[in-house]
């Protein structure tokens, strides 16, 4: 009993009391003796080691497939547990449906089964999470009933448990081989796509900096040709300022000559007449 009260998590807990809704315990799908079961519980493992991976028997990952590692000492989990739990009273159900309450717990699984069924499920619970990123979310919800209520799904696990690859991916799944290829080879194409819609962005974009230099040089051997022209252009302004320039001098130079010139003359007239006067 200690196992059942130490060693079970509490979603587990919450199954081996719905056994009893229907049924006391001792004729239920566990009863005592699934309590001496101590790898059904918390904190149980095997000492399993995975195959060499040279083994020509053993499954591996197509090239490229994203894959885990499993660690095949399969340490009990609570989900696994619970989902250990789940399966042993379905399959309870269903095979004692007819039979008087008297006969039911003749059904109960053995210790072998019980052990067997715990190895499928718990490796099962640790690749789920891979299952997850490789899968629609409706598939997975479809797998996980399946594993909890019946036998659909055993053969692929018991595939793994039987060569222990090191390793796992989708398509060492017997029942999802073809659709894990097809999901790998769709996977490469979008990545083939991808890089060739990166290299033509890669080349649109050296090919517009290249029109661009292209632009530029061109602009600038323009402006080396017409550097001559240019320079023609500045002599003759700055002529052209320069003689305007001496000729204001010039007029302005004799200008003031002839006023002087003027006033001079104003002055000596004045003095003859002045002479003649006095005279």
């Amino acid at each position: 009993m200690k196992n059942l009260f130490s060693r079970t998590s509490n979603a587990a807990f919450e199954v081996l009391l719905q056994s009893t809704h229907d049924i006391a315990w001792a004729f239920g799908p566990f009863g005592e003796v699934f309590g001496t079961y101590s790898f059904a519980f918390l904190g149980s493992s095997l000492p399993l080691e995975s195959g060499s991976p040279m083994d020509d028997c053993i499954p591996s990952p197509l090239p490229n497939e994203p894959c885990v590692t499993i660690d095949w000492s399969l340490p009990m989990t609570d989900s696994a547990q619970v989902i250990l739990f789940q399966r042993i009273l379905a399959h309870w159900n269903r095979s004692t449906a007819n039979f008087p309450v008297a006969m039911k717990k003749k059904y109960r699984l053995s210790a072998e089964e019980v052990q067997d069924l715990r190895h499928r499920i718990v490796l099962f619970d640790q690749l789920l999470p891979h299952i997850k990123t490789r899968m629609a979310p409706e598939k997975v919800d479809e797998w996980l009933a399946e594993v909890s209520s019946s036998s659909k799904r055993d053969a692929d696990l018991q595939q793994l448990l039987t060569s222990r690859p090191p390793r796992f991916a989708m398509s060492m799944l017997l029942s999802e081989q073809e659709s894990a290829k097809k999901d790998l080879l769709d996977t490469e194409q979008k990545r083939i796509e991808d890089k060739e819609a990166q290299q033509a962005e890669v080349d649109a974009a050296q090919w517009s900096f290249f029109k661009g230099a292209l632009k530029r040089d061109h602009g600038k051997v323009e402006q080396a040709q017409a550097a001559p022209r240019l320079v023609r252009q500045k002599l003759h302004q700055k002529q052209v300022q320069q003689r305007a320039k001496l000729a204001t001098e010039g007029e302005h130079a004799c200008k003031g000559y002839q006023d002087r010139l003027n006033f001079r003359g104003f002055d000596f007239a004045v003095l003859m007449l002045g002479s003649a006067l006095s005279v």
